[in-house]
C-alpha cells in the first residue's frame, strides 16, 4: 500500500464526482458510498470504526465539510489510518501464522499433513504460508514436519516399547523398511540401534 498512489486515486475519484452536475444529496450519496466501502473492510478483522479512528461519527464529520479540498483531506486521513491499520493487522497475522502452523504440525503430525491442508486451516494461500514459514523458522514446512516426526520417533523409541513397525505405521510409511531407511539416513543408525543406545 502506498500513500501517494492512494492519494492520487482519491483525488481522481473526488474530481470525477464533482465534475458531474449532481443534486446535493447525490454528492452526499457518492461520498457516503466511498466512506462505507473504505470502512467496511475493518469489520472483516473483527474491529469497529471506533477502534481504528477513535470515534464512530465519521458520517457527521463528513457532512460538516464545506469544500472539495476539505473532503479530499478528510478521505486522505481516513485512507492513511486504514493503511496503517492494515499493515499492523498483516504483521500480527504473520506472527500468528507460523505459530498456528507449528500447532497444527504438533497436533496432527501422524496424519497425511500437507502444506495446502495447513494453509487452508489458517486461511492463507499455500505459497504465502510457505514463504512466511520459511522466513520465520529458517526451514521449509516439509523439512520442519519431517524433523518434528523424527523427534517424536526418537521420543517413542526411548520412552515406549512400541514396535518399529507400529511407529512406521503411525507415520504413514509404506513399510517399516522405508521408515528404517529414512531414520538411518537422518541419524546415522537404525531405529533399533538408537533404541539400544
Amino acid at each position: 500500500l502506498d500513500d501517494e498512489v492512494s492519494r492520487k486515486k482519491l483525488i481522481e475519484y473526488i474530481e470525477n464526482v464533482f465534475e458531474h452536475e449532481l443534486e446535493y444529496n447525490e454528492y452526499q450519496l457518492a461520498l457516503v458510498q466511498l466512506l462505507t466501502t473504505l470502512t467496511k473492510m475493518i469489520y472483516g478483522y473483527g474491529r469497529s470504526v471506533a477502534d481504528v479512528f477513535g470515534h464512530s461519527d465519521l458520517l457527521r464529520d463528513l457532512f460538516d465539510l464545506n469544500s472539495k479540498e476539505e473532503i479530499i483531506e478528510f478521505f486522505d486521513q481516513i485512507i492513511r489510518q486504514l493503511i496503517s491499520f492494515f499493515e499492523e493487522q498483516h504483521l500480527s497475522n504473520t506472527d500468528n501464522l507460523t505459530a498456528n502452523m507449528i500447532e497444527i504440525i504438533e497436533q496432527e503430525f501422524e496424519s497425511d499433513l500437507t502444506l495446502e491442508y495447513c494453509a487452508s486451516k489458517v486461511n492463507f494461500h499455500p505459497s504465502y504460508v510457505s514463504r512466511v514459514f520459511k522466513k520465520d523458522t529458517g526451514i521449509s514446512f516439509s523439512q520442519y514436519l519431517a524433523d518434528y516426526r523424527l523427534k517424536m520417533a526418537e521420543k517413542w523409541l526411548i520412552e515406549t516399547d512400541m514396535k518399529i513397525s507400529e511407529i512406521a505405521e503411525r507415520f504413514k510409511y509404506n513399510s517399516p523398511a522405508a521408515f528404517i531407511r529414512y531414520f538411518k539416513k537422518r541419524k546415522g543408525m537404525t531405529p533399533g540401534q538408537f533404541r539400544n543406545l
